[in-house]
C-alpha cells in the first residue's frame, strides 16, 4: 500500500509547509497499513507515527484534530481472535497518543471486516484432463475464473484457496485447479484431493473460510 500511496514520514514537514503556503486547512492524518495484517502491533506503530505528525503540525501553529486509522481488519471466519488483539492494540495506542482530553475525532474504515463473509464466488468447470506426474497422475480442472479476475488476491495477498467438499466422497483423486487463460501461472490450487467431477460442476470459493468448496450443479 505505502509503495503507491501516502507520504514518507520524513516528508511530512515539507508537505505541511506546502499546504500552509497554499492557505489550505489541514485537519488530520489518514493511514492504511494494508490488508491481511497479522501483527496487531503494526497499528500501534502507525498511530505512534501519526502522533509525531500531529506534534510537527502543532509546532507550525497548525491544529490537527482528525485521525483516520484506515482498514484492513480481518472479517473471515476464524479471525475473531486476531481482530480482538488488533482492537486491544489500537485502543492502547489511542489512549497513549490521542487521549480524550485532546478532543480528537478518530475513525476507521472497516470495509473488509464488514463484507468479507458477505459473498460467495462460484465458477464452473469448463475443462478437465488427466496428466502424468512424478507421483503418478492428477486431474487438472479448468474453471471460468482465474488470477486475472476474482482470484487476483492469490497473487498479491498470498491467498490460498483450499477445496472443501460439501459432502463425503469415497474416491478422491490428486487434482489441481486452473484458471481459464493460457498463462501457465494461472494456477489457483496447485495440489488438492477431489472426486471425479463432471464438466459444468460448480466450484465455490467462500471468503469466510478462505477456501473453495465443491457442490453439484443440481444443488446450486
Amino acid at each position: 500500500m505505502s509503495c503507491k500511496f501516502g507520504c514518507d514520514l520524513d516528508k511530512t514537514n515539507d508537505l505541511l509547509n506546502f499546504a500552509r503556503s497554499l492557505d489550505l486547512t489541514v485537519v488530520g492524518v489518514s493511514f492504511h497499513i494494508g490488508s491481511l495484517i497479522q501483527d496487531p502491533k503494526d497499528f500501534e506503530e502507525a498511530i505512534k507515527l501519526s502522533r509525531s505528525v500531529f506534534d510537527a503540525a502543532k509546532s507550525m501553529d497548525m491544529k490537527l484534530t482528525v485521525l483516520d486509522i484506515g482498514g484492513g481488519f480481518p472479517g473471515s471466519k476464524g479471525s475473531a481472535d486476531l481482530f480482538d488483539k488488533m482492537a486491544v492494540s489500537i485502543n492502547r495506542a489511542i489512549d497513549e497518543y490521542f487521549p480524550p482530553d485532546g478532543h480528537y475525532t478518530i475513525f476507521a474504515e472497516p470495509g473488509r471486516y464488514v463484507v468479507t463473509s458477505a459473498f460467495t464466488l462460484c465458477a464452473n468447470i469448463i475443462g478437465k484432463k488427466e496428466r502424468k506426474t512424478n507421483e503418478g497422475s492428477e486431474v487438472m480442472y479448468m474453471i471460468n475464473e482465474g488470477i486475472y479476475g476474482l482470484f487476483v488476491h492469490k497473487v498479491f495477498h498470498n491467498y490460498k484457496p483450499k477445496p472443501v467438499l460439501k459432502k463425503e466422497y469415497k474416491d478422491l483423486l490428486p487434482c489441481s485447479i486452473w484458471g481459464q487463460t493460457c498463462d501457465p501461472s494461472d494456477l489457483i490450487v496447485e495440489k488438492c484431493m477431489l472426486p471425479d467431477l463432471p464438466m459444468g460442476e460448480l466450484i465455490t470459493s467462500c471468503p469466510e473460510h478462505n477456501s473453495a468448496s465443491v457442490f453439484s450443479t443440481g444443488c446450486s
